[in-house]
């Protein structure tokens, strides 16, 4: 059978499980799905009580997950679209309640069937761009006749504001217009008569330096505790909602992050000031210290900062314990006072406090969940559900605000050299794996130089994380890069999956294919290579290539360059 290459605008990977239900959390019935058409659905069931509802739903056969909490809990009903024609799915739901409990899945999921299209009108190719200035861009493709007219979606690259732009079958080139400067845009067409879109070309309106870092609206940091990166990515099962986070095409997995020490307090004190302190317990300083910290530094550059720690008695409290919550794991309250380099007590606040328009948030908040949550006393499955529960309406928020959402791990469990997961989410990240090394230090710099209010500690001696964003040459090319205009992409039955690029100038390059554990399952070395276009054609078969989600690279002389594909047969 031959196989069929489409990048995905949200891929996950995930093992299905039943859950144990949960007192007074009900198994949802009377699934099912009307309204069908060739890209859209709308999946209904039972009226239930509960907080709200986890809906699962993917391509039937495949690990293609897709994730969404639907709230308020009386929703009986939601509208899935962006599907792919003539294609069946299957779905899921669950139930939140009492506060994050979860109830079971079906014992079997629901399917549907899109509806099929005519697909005898020829999809339409060689999309390309040109004239692009700070506020707008020419876009064209090959004009086919058999195509009565074309949809033009475009958008800001990582974003869902999509605009759409209808033309006659007549035209095959468009000047648009009203563009934001310095932003990248991805953009399809589509040939009426078919429906069927060929994969996004991403272009820029204007060159943007490598280095520079995005300035977020919000950022927000969840701290977890004493797990190894293996102990979650390598659970799919137990952590569900952080591997589908890891795979969100919004996401950037570090795959070598790594804790600074051992117990848990010096490695917030790293990540809050760059430095433990001279702390190597988790005992209650002697006093407040009066060092140089991110709150701070915040404040003083016209920003501002809060912790939100989970079971914390009141705003401004000092206690070392109060329930689950723990002194230890929030760094911030260290820092109060009026002294030298210390913040208000309204720095430090529980986290009843955080606000459900997140419009209101800080510039940079922590949350911290309390022991039974962060994974310390609780089990990896309830703190991975306590995320879902409070933290995923941010994220799903922050994509489309221009925010950021950065989850990591205090230290691991002795277990392996102190390596912990560590996530980016948000409009301005370049999906993908990441194997750079990084630690506590490296994603405070980061922080800190995104909003230009300078060092504290050892921050000043690591570099910030660079590698992920889209405004860097793995994504968006400078007019230094080795190479531009590089898309990668399928047509259906060819079995072969295109790369296309321009080389700026003769250059050594290299295709490789991994899987998302980094196997390598493809690799061809094309040598020197001239300036000018370049195709590459990868074939496989179903024998030698399982369905799944793959990364293809590119690597042009030492700069590689990183998408993900879903192999579909």
């Amino acid at each position: 059978m031959k196989m069929i290459f489409k990048i995905f605008s949200a891929v996950f990977l995930f093992c299905f499980f039943n859950l144990k239900s949960a007192p007074g959390c009900n198994v949802v019935t009377g699934l099912h799905a009307n309204a069908i058409t060739a890209t859209s659905a709308t999946l209904n069931w039972d009226t239930v009580t509960c907080d709200s509802f986890l809906l699962r739903y993917y391509i039937t056969g495949t690990n293609d997950l897709r994730f969404r909490i639907i709230k308020p809990g009386t929703s009986i009903s939601v509208l899935l679209d962006s599907l792919y024609p003539g294609t069946g799915y299957s779905w899921l739901i669950h139930t939140y309640c009492n506060g994050g409990q979860t109830g079971p899945y079906q014992t079997t999921p629901s399917t549907f069937s899109t509806l099929s299209l005519n697909v005898s009108c020829i999809p339409p190719n060689k999309l390309e761009d040109s004239n692009i200035t700070t506020t707008s861009a020419t876009i064209s493709w090959n004009n086919l006749v058999d195509a009565d007219s074309f949809l033009i979606r475009y958008n800001k690259t990582g974003t869902t504001d999509f605009n759409w732009l209808y033309v006659s079958g007549s035209n095959h080139t468009v000047t648009l217009q009203g563009l934001a400067p310095s932003t990248a845009y991805e953009w399809s067409v589509r040939s009426i008569c078919a429906g069927n879109a060929i994969p996004l070309c991403f272009y820029k309106t204007l060159a943007t330096n490598c280095d520079t870092l995005p300035v977020p609206d919000h950022i927000l940091i969840c701290i977890m505790e004493n797990k190894g990166y293996p102990q979650i990515i390598d659970s799919l099962t137990i952590a569900p909602y952080i591997n589908a986070l890891a795979n969100d095409p919004m996401s950037a997995l570090f795959t070598q992050s790594y804790g600074l020490e051992h117990p848990s307090q010096p490695n917030y004190l790293d990540l809050f000031s760059g430095y433990y302190q001279g702390m190597t317990n988790n005992n209650k300083p002697a006093a407040h210290f009066t060092t140089p910290n991110l709150a701070r530094q915040l404040l003083d550059s016209g920003k501002t900062f809060v912790t939100y720690s989970q079971n914390l008695p009141f705003t401004g409290s000092d206690t070392i314990r109060s329930g689950d919550y723990e002194r230890k794991h929030n760094p911030v309250a260290n820092w109060m006072g009026t002294g030298t380099n210390q913040v208000p007590d309204t720095c430090n606040q529980p986290f009843t406090n955080f606000p459900s328009d997140y419009n209101l948030l800080p510039t940079v908040s922590y949350v911290v969940p309390d022991q039974a949550n962060d994974m310390h006393n609780g089990t990896i499955h309830a703190g991975d559900n306590w995320i879902a529960a409070n933290i995923d309406a941010y994220i799903q928020w922050a994509k489309s605000h221009n925010s950021l959402f950065i989850l990591t791990f205090d230290e691991d469990n002795h277990a392996y050299n102190n390596r912990i997961v560590t996530i980016f989410t948000g409009p301005m990240v370049r999906g993908g794996v990441y194997s750079k090394y990084m630690n506590h230090y490296s994603v405070l710099r980061t922080i800190q130089d995104m909003y230009n209010i300078g060092q504290a500690g050892h921050s000043g001696e690591v570099e910030s994380v660079k590698e992920c964003w889209l405004a860097s040459t793995n994504d968006i090319e400078t007019e230094d890069s080795p190479v531009r205009d590089w898309i990668v992409y399928g047509f259906g039955g060819t079995g072969e999956l295109n790369v296309d690029y321009t080389l700026n100038s003769s250059a050594d390059v290299t295709v490789r294919v991994f899987t998302l554990e980094g196997k390598l399952v493809h690799i061809q070395d094309y040598g020197r290579e001239q300036a000018g276009i370049h195709r590459t054609i990868i074939s496989c078969d179903k024998n030698s290539t399982a369905v799944g989600l793959y990364i293809v690279q590119l690597t042009v002389n030492q700069t590689a360059f990183s998408k993900k594909v879903l192999v579909v047969y």
